[in-house]
């Protein structure tokens, strides 16, 4: 364990070094800068002048275009840095133009005129590179290429009714409700008259209408409800696309005030039993109003009967005094059970066909879901706002918030037995894990209380959590993720401000295989025991382990809290961390097995103790819940002292790209410990 005042010296040094370097190359005769894409944007092609009025959105890998609400032609521009002269931009590997001026567009301009790009109105994934160059006509030094993907989507349905209604005859490839009526003023789809056929196909006539092109709302004919469509798509064969506009009530009242929520009226979960994209525009709320999960995800089952579901007293996944060593078996016999009932929660719900569906994949895709629960409700023992259940069920939530949500496991999401999700740019907030635990009092009664933001149950069982944060939930144990059995990969997240009755404030790890890259785990803690009193165990304010294994590396562990001494992280006997470098402890003591992956030792890890904490120095504020508050300060032990991105041979604790909020890694001569790069902040 490193002492304090060495390593604020070690630090110390080594930014000297690295200013005395800065400046030596600024003022050198030989100039290091290199070319450089720094980005694309989208451009509407029938823009008059090359200003930003023409510019859609810019692009990220794996960001969409959605064609009826995407202008008529289109382009992309790559934008550079003042080493840039020249660039050859590809459509996968065809070289589409070089251009030695700006705008460099993918198929060139004339005076700034982009000239319109054909394959970017066609269905599916498209592939974009740019090579920059430091001379005209790709010449001089050549930097580093830029590829980014596309996901070009005509959605198969489009929801124009906010209400909670069932399709009239789902299978028959149309979302039509009963109650034409009650559908929702116009869509807005932009100013493209085309647009009006390719929706015309997949929803019916048009109504009449005054010039479309003057007045941009399409008015449709059939009414569409986000349950109607789930419907259709789960009867139809192969994956089906929804488009889910933020609705709209009342354009006409001048006094009417914007709606964006889709309330859930039949007390009932939206289910998906097939493949499917749900698409938000403008990220609409989805709301169940506490009275049942917002979406039950899980696979057609090869049966003609329905299950009665297990009952919650044969279905606890409690940890139970997993302190003692001596009560191991106990607890390992308890694990088994509760495992067993949770491979068979799957059989609880009904089961539509009897001819199985290998795999499904859900991908929910920035959607505001909340106000999940409802105690009445037996399928919200799991997942207050998202039960993904099963295996061969794979979902992506991505660029979505998961809030102010209530179960006994997984208060915004539980993943259950042997299924997988990719959770992407995504927030978890607000949730409670646990019927039991209230917002003011935070008490608690009986065992079911577990993950307050995820739960991860199951031995096949695989989430990866990238670019997320997951803060101020609440449970009785693992406020912010509670994993068990089941392999668990972060990167470049944040676990924060989470809040736990009994263990891990942050994270339980129980026999799971947990990994941790480029995260920060902080003012996570243990607070109070049942009933309002002090908890007799309170462990683990940041992360609490027991059995199974854990990987961390170029990650922060630090201001959690707890009612003990072990306020970052706590591992029972038996267990240990294993650390790849790079990692920032602010209280490591005893109770936390923490060893090198190569030395069996502290190598690698800087850390304080209970009577010195090591301070990270983030930037602070005064919302903890901002990742701008964990930026690193230039001081920082976490400035440049990650892992570097040359890494060579790849590996999880490589330094990403990216950090947390897109910001590129490296800003300076090495990646920032934790989630959140300095540089474009401060």
């Amino acid at each position: 364990m490193h002492n304090l005042q060495f390593i604020q010296i070690y630090s110390l040094i080594k930014r000297f070094i690295f200013i005395s370097l800065s400046l030596l190359i600024c003022f050198s005769s030989q100039a290091f800068a290199e070319p450089k894409i720094t980005h694309f944007n989208l451009i509407d092609t029938d823009a008059t002048t090359y200003t930003n009025r023409n510019i859609v959105q810019s692009l990220r890998d794996g960001d969409e275009i959605i064609l009826p609400i995407a202008p008529k032609n289109l382009s992309i521009q790559a934008v550079t840095n003042g080493e840039t002269q020249s660039v050859e931009m590809y459509i996968g590997q065809a070289k589409t133009s070089t251009e030695n001026h700006e705008p460099y567009a993918l198929k060139g301009d004339s005076n700034g005129k982009y000239a319109p790009v054909p394959e970017l109105r066609i269905p599916g994934t498209i592939f974009i590179s740019a090579d920059p160059f430091s001379q005209d006509n790709a010449s001089g030094e050549k930097g580093l290429r830029k590829t980014i993907s596309v996901r070009i989507i005509q959605p198969d349905f489009i929801v124009n009714n906010d209400k909670d209604i069932s399709d009239s005859k789902a299978g028959d490839g149309v979302c039509d409700t009963p109650k034409v009526s009650d559908y929702l003023p116009p869509l807005r789809l932009g100013n493209n008259s085309d647009n009006t056929n390719l929706i015309s196909e997949k929803l019916g006539s048009i109504a009449e209408t005054t010039d479309v092109n003057r007045i941009d709302f399409i008015p449709l004919l059939r009414s569409c409800t986000l349950r109607a469509a789930i419907e259709e798509a789960n009867a139809l064969p192969g994956s089906q696309t929804i488009l889910l506009p933020r609705p709209k009530y009342d354009y006409t009242d001048p006094d009417f005030i914007e709606d964006h929520t889709y309330k859930l009226t039949k007390n009932k979960e939206l289910e998906i039993t097939d493949s499917v994209t749900i698409l938000g525009y403008g990220k609409p709320t989805i709301d169940a109003n506490k009275q049942s999960s917002v979406f039950l995800i899980h696979r057609k089952q090869a049966s003609n009967s329905v299950a009665s579901i297990q009952s919650s007293n044969n279905l606890d996944l409690s940890v139970v005094n997993i302190n003692d060593p001596s009560n191991a078996e106990v607890t390992d016999q308890l694990w088994e059970n509760a495992q067993e009932a949770a491979e068979n929660i799957k059989l609880g719900f009904p089961l539509e066909h009897d001819t199985p569906i290998e795999k499904i994949t859900a991908e929910l895709n920035n959607l505001d879901i909340t106000q999940g629960g409802g105690q009445s409700n037996v399928s919200t023992l799991y997942g207050g706002a998202i039960a993904i259940l099963g295996n061969k069920v794979h979902a992506v939530i991505k660029r979505s918030s998961i809030r102010d949500s209530i179960s006994n496991n997984g208060g915004g999401i539980a993943i259950l037995s042997g299924a997988s999700l990719l959770l992407l740019n995504s927030k978890v907030h607000n949730n409670i894990g646990g019927f039991h635990l209230q917002r003011d009092s935070f008490t608690a009664r009986g065992l079911q209380q577990n993950g307050g933001g995820i739960s991860v149950v199951g031995k096949e069982t695989e989430v990866i959590i990238r670019n997320s944060k997951i803060f101020d939930n609440k449970a009785g144990r693992g406020g912010g993720i509670f994993n068990v059995s089941s392999n668990l990969d972060i990167e470049n997240s944040l676990i924060i401000g989470n809040n736990a009755q009994d263990i891990g404030g942050g994270i339980v790890n129980n026999s799971g295989n947990l990994r941790i890259a480029f995260s920060t785990i902080s003012n996570n803690k243990v607070s109070y025991g049942k009933n309002g009193k002090q908890s007799k165990k309170g462990l683990g304010g940041g992360i609490y382990t027991y059995k199974g294994m854990v990987s961390m590396g170029s990650s922060v562990v630090a201001k959690n809290t707890d009612e003990h001494k072990s306020s970052d992280c706590y591992t029972t006997p038996g267990s240990v961390i294993t650390g790849y470098r790079h990692i920032v402890v602010g209280v490591l003591t005893s109770d936390c097995n923490m060893e090198d992956h190569v030395y069996n030792d502290l190598t690698g890890v800087n850390a304080g103790n209970f009577n010195n904490p090591l301070n990270p120095s983030f930037t602070g504020g005064r919302d903890t819940s901002s990742e701008n508050y964990y930026v690193p300060e230039d001081t920082s032990i976490l400035f440049d002292n990650g892992e570097r991105s040359f890494t060579i041979g790849y590996t999880f604790f490589s330094c990403p790209n990216y950090d947390y909020s897109y910001t590129e890694r490296p800003q300076g001569a090495a990646c920032d410990i934790g989630a959140v790069e300095a540089g474009v902040y401060n």
